[in-house]
């Protein structure tokens, strides 16, 4: 499992993020990053009870399973094929918050759903451990121990780890996914948030950022995000850099 992990984020599937373009050279955010370079964007504060409401409403209620559904066929584990894009977010609700870090996405699937996932963030491996359901119960532990090690090397500190669970708002809790984790972290340096994240046989790594927040977001308390289009579906027509008209790069 850990091989399929590492084989996932090195397969250099072109990315494209709508608010990354003016601040990064777009590198690809599938492959690990080596041990001299982690850029990231700096973060801010957020409530707690903006992370609890939940502002999907396609979002649907369903059986806490590990597969999700593909338009038109039988359920079947997420991959990137299923995705049309997502929507990072990384929120932080103060110093004195029982609960200070919380972390959500939102998937934008090919079958028109959005479901939203949330996981509370902690540095505690001990914490991160429980509860963590089968199948892959092990090697999500022994994946994150790994990353956790990595990210210390690279930044001087542990990172902080999340179990994701479906946002299903004011109706009760959910049960943690299967086979999924979330790892995010700040480096001290660049000052600002990077992360990793795997659903089912689905991983990618992010950066978060400030600069293309709404309105309507700043006044839920978010301070950063990552907006990511999969290339597959992306129709936008994008002017080719220098190096692509020269034929250097494609």
């Amino acid at each position: 499992m850990q091989d399929q992990f590492i084989e996932i984020l090195q397969k250099g599937v072109d990315t494209y993020n709508i608010d990354n373009r003016d601040n990064k050279d777009n590198k690809n955010n599938y492959c690990l990053r080596d041990n001299n370079s982690v850029s990231l964007i700096s973060l801010g504060v957020a409530s707690d009870e903006a992370l609890k409401t939940n502002d999907l409403s396609s979002c649907q209620k369903r059986e806490t399973e590990s597969q999700l559904s593909v338009a038109g066929g039988a359920p079947t584990p997420l991959d990137q094929d299923q995705l049309r894009g997502c929507i990072f977010q990384l929120f932080d609700n103060g110093e004195t918050a029982r609960q200070r870090y919380k972390f959500k996405i939102r998937l934008n699937l090919i079958d028109k759903t959005n479901p939203e996932f949330i996981a509370s963030l902690t540095k505690d491996f001990r914490n991160f451990k429980k509860y963590i359901p089968e199948p892959y119960r092990q090697d999500i532990i022994d994946m994150v121990q790994e990353e956790r090690h990595r990210i210390k090397q690279l930044t001087g500190s542990f990172p902080y780890c999340g179990k994701l669970h479906l946002n299903t708002g004011n109706t009760g809790n959910s049960q943690i996914e299967p086979d999924t984790f979330v790892i995010v972290w700040w480096d001290p340096e660049e000052k600002g948030w990077s992360g990793i994240i795997k659903f089912q046989n689905w991983a990618h790594e992010f950066d978060l950022f400030t600069e293309y927040l709404t309105a309507k977001q700043r006044a839920m308390g978010v301070k950063c995000q990552d907006n990511w289009q999969n290339p597959k579906y992306d129709k936008k027509v994008r002017p080719l850099t220098w190096a692509q008209k020269r034929g250097f790069a494609k």
